[in-house]
């Protein structure tokens, strides 16, 4: 642990400073070329109630927040004149960003870098095409409230995860890609959040294995309103929906040319509503502990899928077929 504030440190400009357990007595602004980084899963700097400003008035200044540090602030000002620029915010390789409120970025050149590994949570309504916003490779971002501004195509190791009764993508008309050529994405939906979009593809080509979208919990719903491919081309993409979760979607199929992919529906409530054709074709649906799933019209099993039913689990068809 470090106190800032101790008598006789001085943390001079363009001084840089690391820290690994909690960090005390700091000024709430980053001027004046300083470099101020939380190193390690003990490392903690916590002004939630107050704002974190990164070169408001000055130029060069960096926080960086990795190797399981965490930052927490109720708003984070990344330059905020325009005579401050090169400013930057930096989350990597497990550190995590709290955000209680707003993200703001101003000025030139001036970055709020969300980077392989790092995790950046908003507590409230965010704009993911924030100017000088980047949602980089391997990392995760999570809001509390609407997500606008998103890409519709979740690639290159990205999460996005939605939690709480107040969280709400609406994607656009365009389709919704998880991993349409990469491996490793996922969507995360829990506490009663909600995902709204048209036609989605997890895991398409040969490349896209290991993508997935989960919605866990009572009042946490996806409504896809046109057709939905789990595992077209990838390996190991799946789509689970536990305790108490939702799942609305037109006409689905599980799997393609591609080997484990599955649907598992597990927990009291738990339900996938499918209001035309369900297909499993070489692939598994899965279906436990009282969850069910339901298909408006023809339930197809095909190139040796599996359909398993444990501890109550319940599937109900207007007609079945199976080659």
């Amino acid at each position: 642990d470090f106190d800032a504030a101790m008598t006789g440190f001085n943390f001079n400009e363009s001084g840089k400073l690391y820290v690994g357990g909690e960090l005390t007595g700091m000024t709430n602004a980053i001027e004046g070329g300083r470099t101020l980084g939380l190193i390690s899963t003990a490392g903690m700097w916590n002004q939630s109630g107050s704002n974190i400003v990164v070169g408001g008035t000055s130029s060069n200044n960096t926080l960086s927040v990795e190797g399981g540090g965490q930052v927490l602030a109720e708003n984070i000002f990344v330059g905020s004149v325009s005579n401050s620029a090169d400013n930057t915010v930096s989350v990597s390789s497990g550190g995590k960003v709290t955000v209680e409120n707003s993200m703001v970025i101003n000025g030139t050149n001036n970055a709020f870098n969300l980077e392989s590994g790092g995790w950046l949570t908003v507590n409230a309504d965010f704009d993911a095409s924030l100017a000088g916003f980047d949602f980089g490779a391997g990392s995760a971002l999570e809001t509390t409230g609407i997500l606008s501004g998103m890409t519709n195509s979740i690639e290159d190791g990205r999460s996005v995860v939605l939690t709480g009764s107040n969280a709400v993508w609406n994607v656009a008309s365009d389709s919704l890609y998880v991993g349409s050529n990469t491996a490793g994405n996922a969507i995360f939906l829990s506490g009663g959040a909600k995902l709204n979009s048209s036609n989605t593809v997890l895991g398409a080509t040969a490349s896209a294995d290991m993508n997935q979208i989960a919605v866990q919990g009572v009042g946490s719903i996806w409504t896809n309103s046109g057709s939905l491919l789990i595992g077209g081309a990838g390996d190991g993409n799946y789509l689970q929906i536990t305790n108490g979760g939702h799942v609305v979607s037109e006409s689905a199929v599980i799997g393609g040319s591609g080997a484990g992919n599955y649907a598992w529906v597990k927990g009291v409530g738990s339900l996938w509503a499918n209001t035309e054709n369900l297909t499993v074709n070489g692939a598994a649906l899965y279906v436990a502990d009282n969850a069910g799933v339901d298909v408006g019209q023809t339930l197809t099993l095909q190139n040796n899928s599996e359909l398993v039913f444990a501890s109550g689990g319940k599937v109900s068809a207007s007609n079945y077929y199976q080659d």
